[in-house]
């Protein structure tokens, strides 16, 4: 599969678009939050990797520039990600080789003040691919996604929600 590393940006008010510098890594079926400031393209697959990135990179517009965000503590693609208005929070998805992928033990956070990922509590729900989460101001809904298996991939139909500790 090509990869390509450009990127462009719309303006909704001018309904132009501009041409954005390369991304320094690139990658496919990587998840993107806006965090207010930057966009967050976390995880995915690197050009000509055997499996998903456990890196993820950050796009300010302001600056017009790319910075390398630290290495989650496993690789991730079909994971789904919300932005709390503090910190990104990613649960699900793949990790692996694509011959031998297993589902991430427990989602982790990144928090941009500290720059750093870590872990968060094991969830009630069986680990899953593609699942679709939301962000609702106070707690993170995770619903749906699929449920590897040995004969065939299995759709979920539940969910749970998480509620990130208070400052």
């Amino acid at each position: 599969m090509q990869v390509f590393a450009d990127a462009a940006a719309y303006n909704p008010a001018t309904r132009t678009w501009r041409k954005l510098p390369p991304m320094p890594e690139p990658r496919w079926g990587a998840t993107a939050v806006w965090d207010g400031t930057e966009a967050l393209f976390i995880g995915g697959t690197l050009a000509d990797a055997r499996g998903p990135s456990a890196d993820a990179v950050a796009f300010n517009p302001a600056t017009g520039h790319w910075r390398r965000l630290p290495g989650m503590e496993f690789s991730r693609r079909g994971f789904a990600a919300v932005w709390t208005g503090r910190q990104a929070l990613v649960w699900g998805g793949l990790t692996g080789s694509f011959q031998d992928q297993k589902i991430p033990p427990h989602g982790v956070a990144y928090d941009p003040a500290a720059n750093r990922w870590s872990a968060m509590p094991m969830a009630p729900l069986r680990g899953r691919s593609n699942p679709t989460a939301v962000w609702t101001g106070r707690q993170m809904i995770v619903w749906g996604g699929t449920i590897p298996g040995t004969q065939k991939n299995t759709p979920a139909t539940d969910g749970a929600a998480y509620r990130p500790a208070s400052r």
